[in-house]
């Protein structure tokens, strides 16, 4: 297995780092081969993952920071004739992942939505600003795109539907506190 890490000094590339790790870690006979940086940059992570394809010959799993790079680990792995053995994750489901996964080239991504988290933090402060009372925190469910589901992902954010406050603020299995 190979991650590829974000920017470095990022928060985000810290936590999705350690989250990686940490994974790989609880989880006997997972081999980590390498973590390199890749900067959430396209490029970059096809780059990388070019020198990292000659340097390792059997390789089952990549995991990158975010979308931009697993596209371009995607494309460095086409191009290599390795694509059928080798699965690429990513973070965020932007619209070309979605439409990668649907092809079948990217394996999956975890929806890390800033639409999302901006519409329920909006919602928080008017409701808050209106006087009504509002949960400590509200986690937000994440939502791993495959195949399966990708393709409510490939819609413009303004015809996706926006969350259900009640729903997630309400259910015990999202809400922390």
């Amino acid at each position: 297995m190979i991650i590829q890490e974000g920017v470095p000094g990022a928060i985000t590339a810290q936590g999705r780092k350690k989250g990686f790790t940490r994974a790989v870690q609880d989880t006997p006979g997972i081999e980590l081969l390498a973590s390199q940086p890749a900067n959430y940059n396209r490029l970059l992570g096809m780059q990388v993952m070019e020198n990292l394809l000659q340097r390792f010959p059997k390789i089952d799993l990549v995991l990158a920071a975010n979308d931009e790079q697993a596209l371009g680990c995607v494309e460095a792995i086409d191009a290599a004739g390795r694509l059928k053995e080798i699965k690429v994750t990513g973070i965020d489901a932007n619209v070309d992942a979605a439409k990668s996964i649907l092809a079948g080239r990217q394996f999956c991504s975890a929806d890390y939505s800033g639409h999302d988290m901006a519409y329920m933090a909006t919602k928080a402060a008017i409701k808050y600003l209106l006087g009504e009372k509002i949960p400590k925190r509200v986690t937000i469910p994440v939502v791993i795109l495959t195949k399966e589901n990708a393709q409510r992902w490939t819609l413009p954010f303004e015809e996706r539907p926006s969350p259900d406050w009640d729903k997630i603020v309400k259910s015990k299995e999202y809400t922390v506190w």
